[in-house]
């Protein structure tokens, strides 16, 4: 599986054809993410100009640290002719000695791209992604749904947020916030001005400044403050519903050890009659957690497909396509390189531990890792899939160690498509998504598990129909 270590990965020689797949990570020091639209993206900065060193002036020194960057980024990223004219841009920044400078120029120059998921992770954004993959982050954990997709740029909607679930021992349930809490301001402010990730940065803010929440409960407005703490979130919760089914809601694909935890889940219920696996608001994570996520439910046949940028020269990019295909021991990992012939790697596989009916409910903010999971399980006849049309994020990013003051660099290097060979999308200007077999609408204030959850009834009633249908005497 990807792993994520702090050893250098500048710029890798092209005789590297293996360094961006998931396989050889854990040597390379890099990271394969299928994360949707609401992951940390850094600051946008503005490029530092000194007022007595212009670019074309005699005393304007290259910066090694600013060309390190966009070096590796023109090396890796998947469409480099959006970077605009790479030896142009590494002779307009005049080296000031600062590093904090250069990195400033080098994420205006991932800006100009116009992917927002080109970006540089610096400082305590750099230790906290490392800490997201490892189930740790700082927050007053509390699980809240976003309020739905704006009908015309299909982004996702400002507040008022509901929680939806608190966690257990977190610092939101001694502070005494409970599930149905309607945030309706942040530190005074209105959260209908408010992005989710913009709520979602100052619930889980390393600082841990305490935060002043205005709620709606029962109709009376209440103020909480809570203050973030350090605590391993977990990616899954589980309960066994009325009927003997099983519910698993899988919150995110970020940690290492999320296919664990749905496998720990699964395990729970031996006498389960049927499965709902919840990815709703699922935006994504780590793309291998998505891939043997979906071994749990399927016993063989093709995951997904890829294509990925191979760390080469800018001037002449190459590409390698990639079938993760699901056989009863292992994945089968299938690179073609063009004249280089292809190459079979193997990932370990999870038992296939569910051989009955499944549902799996998503919406319009399940992306990237949430959808190949769910697009793999539906494409492989192994469940029915429940909601609304996905966001549509067919497009990866590799996150590279090693870059200056121990910063990281992130950029979109791959695209992926489903088992019968359907794009996501770019998750901008071009979102195609998963098409569910049952298309339902949840009502904006519907909390999960409750009677207005119109997903989960017809979900509910979707296995039912299917567990009569295996099962006609019973």
């Amino acid at each position: 599986m990807a792993e994520l270590n702090s050893g250098n990965d500048s710029a890798a020689p092209a005789s590297d054809r293996d360094s961006m797949t998931p396989i050889d990570s854990q040597e390379t020091g890099r990271v394969l993410l299928a994360e949707g639209p609401w992951q940390p993206r850094g600051n946008v900065f503005v490029s530092p100009v000194s007022p007595d060193v212009l670019p074309g002036d005699p005393g304007c020194k290259p910066s090694p640290d600013f060309i390190r960057v966009i070096d590796t980024a023109a090396r890796n990223i998947y469409d480099v002719k959006s970077m605009g004219d790479i030896e142009a841009i590494k002779k307009g920044y005049c080296d000031t000695g600062r590093t904090v400078d250069a990195l400033d120029a080098a994420q205006n120059a991932l800006k100009r791209t116009g992917d927002p998921y080109n970006s540089l992770f610096r400082g305590q954004k750099s230790v906290d992604l490392d800490a997201l993959f490892q189930g740790r982050n700082h927050t007053i954990g509390v699980d809240f749904q976003i309020p739905g997709l704006d009908a015309t740029t299909r982004e996702p909607r400002k507040g008022p947020f509901v929680i939806n679930e608190i966690i257990k021992g977190s610092p939101a349930e001694k502070a005494g916030l409970r599930a149905g809490d309607v945030i309706s301001t942040v530190n005074g402010v209105s959260t209908s001005t408010v992005k989710y990730t913009g709520l979602r940065e100052i619930l889980d803010n390393p600082d841990r400044q305490p935060v002043n929440l205005g709620i709606m409960r029962d109709g009376q407005p209440r103020d909480i403050t809570v203050t973030p703490e350090e605590m391993t979130v977990p990616a899954v919760s589980d309960t066994l519903l009325p009927g003997d089914i099983a519910y698993i809601k899988v919150e995110d694909f970020m940690q290492r050890d999320t296919v664990e935890e749905m496998r720990a889940a699964i395990e729970k219920y031996p006498q389960a009659r049927g499965f709902v696996i919840d990815v709703r608001d699922n935006t994504g994570g780590l793309f291998d957690q998505g891939i043997t996520s979906a071994s749990l439910f399927v016993e063989d046949g093709r995951l997904l497909s890829i294509s990925t940028r191979v760390a080469s020269d800018p001037a002449n990019p190459e590409y390698a396509s990639t079938v993760y295909n699901l056989q009863r021991d292992r994945i089968s990992v299938e690179t073609g390189q063009g004249f280089f012939g292809k190459d079979v790697k193997t990932m370990p596989r999870y038992p296939d531990l569910v051989n009955k009916p499944t549902v799996v409910l998503v919406n319009g903010m399940t992306a990237s890792a949430g959808e190949i999971f769910a697009s793999s399980v539906q494409e492989n006849g192994d469940a029915k899939v429940v909601g609304t049309r996905t966001y549509g994020k067919g497009i990866g990013q590799t996150v590279i160690n090693g870059m200056p003051d121990g910063s990281k660099l992130r950029v979109t290097s791959f695209r992926y498509y489903s088992p019968h060979g359907n794009w996501f999308g770019n998750a901008h200007d071009e979102r195609i998504g998963v098409k569910p077999d049952f298309e339902v609408e949840n009502p904006d204030s519907a909390l999960r598990l409750s009677g207005a959850d119109a997903q989960l009834a017809r979900g509910l009633a979707v296995l039912n129909q299917e567990i009569a249908q295996r099962h006609p005497n019973r």
